[in-house]
């Protein structure tokens, strides 16, 4: 949430912790951007569609789907500032 914050942007995912995340939640959110690891994909943005509801949602939709890679952001290392504008740079685009 801090690095989300920090870049200028809203965990909709906050009340949920570290609970699996409904389809339904996904959907009724609907969520314009959403951040996942490079991890997660594995370079193929398409694995995502096993993710019950991500499809409906306007990220989706809109090709708003982020990828930053977990080893910068599971920890505040001395490259989170690296990150953080990283990310507040691909949410915002000029």
């Amino acid at each position: 949430d801090a690095i989300l914050s920090l870049a200028g942007a809203e965990n909709v995912a906050t009340h949920q912790q570290y609970k699996s995340y409904s389809a339904e939640s996904l959907i009724a959110a609907n969520p314009e951007v959403i951040v996942v690891t490079s991890q997660m994909v594995d370079g193929d943005i398409n694995r995502l569609r096993s993710i019950a509801g991500i499809t409906h949602t306007a990220a989706w939709k809109n090709q708003r789907i982020i990828t930053v890679d977990q080893n910068l952001i599971l920890g505040m290392g001395p490259r989170i500032a690296d990150v953080v504008e990283s990310l507040h740079q691909q949410l915002w685009p000029q």
